[in-house]
């Protein structure tokens, strides 16, 4: 309850004035609004139970089991999840490869015929009516020769052989549809993932991306390598099950003994273990992310001097990995040693009993050795179904987060009637636009403006105005809250996104070059462009000098682990990139930032290329490089705030104006040595 005395706090509020005592993020937002209601509700004397709805809204529960949700934003369950439905999805995808599963299953039958059948050629045939000496009743060594010896025995050494080959079709079918099967499940993953918005990979981070694409799906594999054995052991349990009743109902009732304890157990130890995996996957999705962060960022690290904090924060992610690991494995050792105890009891207690029946001359030691063959065979499925189950339990937890990405609807998508533009003509219109990230955080606020085509447009002001945000909002990055974004006239949600992108091009300040050579990350915006265009865009991106003056020239190889590039070889090489595109309208952020003087010269005498005749959108805190621009609008604080060439907006002597200045001024006092 709230312990909080109601009228101590409103006697305190009354004597005290208004103080700043403490601030919170927009992430705590949430949780600082209903701190100020309960403050406000306590002053108008009004009562509050630890049920009242302001409450529950930070502890949602599972309306099944009643569990609060380990993430309040997912809100899905991992107890309450439809195993049964996840298994038979995972299923289906082996249905697609019969032949094989056809061939799997007349292995698995031949296996166990022949499992069945042995320990009556060993126990009743070759020790009964082989090895013995014949007896006074005819019932024993009636085939008792040397040459029946022979036979006897080869018989089982060509039945092993037959077994060996019949395992070894089955092993390789097996591995052949579970490879399919994973391989196909990790490209739906990744196509899965390449439809995402930017929102998705925004919330998740790429560690935890890359352990579902990789790791999950690499998992499944155990399960259809596992279900074939499952049907095995299952058909052998119910063979045997059957025999051994038929040969001594007395003994394989003390065989029976500890199943209904091993239900029991399964029964309450199951959930456990399957949150415990859960946790598991987190901690180690985490310990990824992490890891990923450090080693992407290692330069930030080396020039803040952070290797040690960095190691001691790998030591505490790797702990709460090796945390959630013991704590499963501490539910482990607790169900499944105790049931394999169960079993060996169960099979020690049968020596006892069936060697006084030999010794009573109830059973003779063939028939003993035939009961206790299958016996052992008995076991056999018992400890398999203890392991499966803990197989099955992690299987179906990575299946569950696989078939989350792959049923999650991106929130991007094409309209069923969407329109191919071909070309593109370029006009770009903004209707009442309103967007945000984040609902507590508005980005921009009723936007209105249209951008002709071939028209170059500056968009100037603070960080964090919105610029980039409007960018975002022509590629269709994002989709708008409310109002719309028109390009010739028809609304993006209507253009096929291939369309789209086809004919939109960006060079930003955060270029990407991906592991290849550098004719193949120029080549990327068009792959079936031949070196001689390639080589013509790099010209035309003043990239061509300073890419033959390498040893490999085109074909050096760059990106992550390669051959390291300046931020302006890189920036030339991403023009080239955008120039070979050829789009209709493209879109600069940011372009020239943080370069020198000199490779901002030549890259700017790139982009002045790129956009003759194209219609173009720079964004940029370096005013000096807008002012060819056909007009400029000041974005502030969400709004159009200004709109109007350089001149116009400097007579205005408005916001334009001030930034203006402000440059001019810090300009003037570096050229003053100051």
């Amino acid at each position: 309850g709230i312990s909080v005395k109601k009228e101590k706090l409103i006697q305190a509020m009354d004597e005290i004035s208004p103080k700043h005592i403490a601030e919170a993020a927009n992430a705590k937002k949430k949780r600082l609004f209903a701190f100020i209601d309960i403050i406000k509700r306590l002053q108008r004397g009004e009562t509050m139970t630890d049920e009242d709805p302001l409450f529950e809204q930070f502890n949602l529960k599972c309306p099944k089991c009643g569990r609060v949700f380990p993430d309040q934003e997912r809100r899905i369950c991992e107890v309450c999840t439809n195993k049964s439905a996840v298994f038979r999805r995972l299923l289906g995808y082996c249905a697609e490869h019969k032949l094989l599963l056809i061939t799997i299953l007349i292995c698995v039958f031949l296996n166990s015929a022949l499992a069945l059948v042995t320990p009556i050629i060993n126990g009743r045939i070759l020790f009964d009516q082989v090895i013995m000496p014949p007896s006074a009743d005819g019932t024993l060594g009636r085939l008792h020769s040397e040459s029946w010896v022979l036979i006897v025995v080869g018989v089982i050494f060509l039945s092993a052989l037959f077994s060996m080959a019949v395992s070894i079709i089955d092993n390789r079918c097996r591995h052949r549809i579970s490879t399919r099967v994973t391989q196909k499940l990790k490209k739906e993953v990744f196509t899965a993932l390449q439809s995402m918005s930017l929102s998705y990979f925004s919330r998740n981070s790429t560690g935890r991306v890359v352990h579902r694409v990789n790791s999950d799906t690499g998992r499944v594999r155990e399960l259809v390598i596992g279900v074939p054995d499952l049907i095995l052991n299952a058909t052998n349990f119910i063979g045997l099950a059957i025999l051994l009743f038929f040969m001594n109902w007395r003994l394989t009732l003390i065989v029976f003994v500890p199943v209904p304890l091993v239900v029991l157990m399964f029964k309450f130890a199951l959930p456990k273990l399957w949150r415990a995996y859960s946790k598991v996957w987190k901690r180690s999705s985490d310990f990824n992310s992490m890891l990923d962060d450090s080693l992407s960022g290692v330069r930030v690290v080396k020039a803040f001097g952070k290797e040690t904090a960095e190691t001691h924060r790998f030591h505490y992610f790797s702990e709460r990995s090796m945390e959630a690991s013991l704590a499963a494995n501490k539910v482990h050792i607790a169900i499944f040693p105790v049931i394999s105890l169960l079993i060996a009891l169960s099979s020690k207690a049968i020596w006892g009993f069936g060697g006084i029946e030999v010794m009573g001359h109830t059973m003779t030691y063939g028939e003993f050795t035939t009961y206790f063959g299958y016996l052992g065979m008995i076991f056999g499925p018992l400890n398999f179904f203890t392991n499966f189950t803990n197989m099955l339990t992690n299987v179906m937890n990575s299946a569950q987060r696989v078939f989350e990405v792959l049923d999650t609807v991106p929130e991007i998508c094409d309209a069923p009637d969407a329109k191919t533009l071909d070309p593109i003509k370029g006009s770009v219109e903004f209707k009442r636009v309103c967007f945000h990230y984040n609902p507590n955080r508005p980005i921009l606020k009723d936007v209105s403006f249209r951008i002709e085509a071939g028209q170059n447009v500056g968009l100037v002001g603070h960080t964090g105005s919105g610029k980039s945000t409007i960018a975002n909002l022509i590629t269709r990055m994002y989709d708008v809250i409310s109002g719309s974004v028109e390009i010739d006239g028809v609304n993006v949600k209507g253009i096929a996104s291939a369309s789209l992108r086809k004919g939109i091009a960006i060079v930003s300040q955060e270029i990407f070059l991906f592991r290849g050579t550098i004719a193949d990350n120029i080549r990327y915006a068009k792959p079936d462009a031949t070196i001689g265009e390639v080589m013509e865009a790099a010209k035309a991106a003043n990239a061509h000098d300073f890419i033959m003056s390498l040893p490999d020239g085109y074909e050096t190889v760059v990106g992550v682990g390669s051959r390291s590039l300046s931020g302006g070889e890189r920036q030339r090489i991403s023009i080239a990139r955008a120039l070979l595109l050829d789009p209709s309208i493209l879109i600069l952020d940011e372009a020239t930032a943080a370069m020198d003087t000199e490779t901002e010269r030549q890259i700017q005498t790139a982009l002045e290329r790129l956009s003759a005749g194209r219609t173009t959108i720079s964004i940029a805190h370096r005013l000096s490089t807008l002012r060819s621009c056909d007009f400029l609008m000041v974005i502030d604080n969400g709004c159009v705030k200004e709109m109007g060439t350089h001149s116009e907006l400097i007579a205005k002597r408005g916001t334009y104006y001030r930034l203006y200045k402000l440059q001019a001024e810090s300009m003037k006092r570096v050229l003053q040595g100051m």
